[in-house]
């Protein structure tokens, strides 16, 4: 699902994370053939690009990934996802809670179509494990953009308008 640049992404922001041409090749060895419908899985839908964690919070960690289905010519940053990698359950919390907690969290998410809001793409579980698919937004986050001087002034404000008018929304 192609989802239109805002603003802010296409002032150029620059990705934190580089991938070069050799890491993009043996991505894309690893695309497997899906055969049966049982065979659709989180690992034969998506790929992890690396195990670096490009976020994390209470809920759980993102890392970078690409869907498996993109071939060879259509490999490229544009077509990187992030994948929220939720947490397991804790002891003391029943799995009708943690159950309620993530599927909330997906059906609020999906229902959010704005420019300055992450779209949310799928959900997957895996064994033990539910994944949350979104949009990738290159350029890291905007505090240790500002924090480490790499914004000027100007960039600064049009980030917090955008910010405000997603949240606004």
């Amino acid at each position: 699902m192609a989802v239109p640049a805002s603003p802010a992404r296409a002032s150029g922001a620059q990705s934190a994370i580089r991938i070069d041409d050799a890491a993009m090749e043996m991505l894309k060895e690893k695309v497997p053939q899906v055969r049966e419908p049982e065979d659709v899985t989180f690992s034969t839908k998506y790929c992890f690009v690396n195990s670096k964690v490009i976020g994390k919070g209470a809920s759980g960690v993102v890392r970078l990934a690409c869907r498996k289905e993109v071939t060879d010519t259509q490999l490229s940053s544009s077509t990187l996802l992030a994948v929220k990698e939720f947490r397991r359950r804790r002891r003391d919390e029943s799995q009708h809670e943690y159950l309620r907690k993530i599927t909330a969290e997906y059906c609020i998410a999906t229902t959010m179509h704005h420019a300055n809001v992450i779209e949310t793409v799928d959900i997957v579980h895996d064994r033990e494990r539910w994944y949350e698919v979104m949009e990738y937004c290159p350029g890291g986050d905007l505090f240790n953009a500002i924090a480490h001087g790499d914004m000027d002034d100007q960039q600064i404000d049009s980030c917090l308008r955008e910010l405000v008018e997603g949240v606004h929304y």
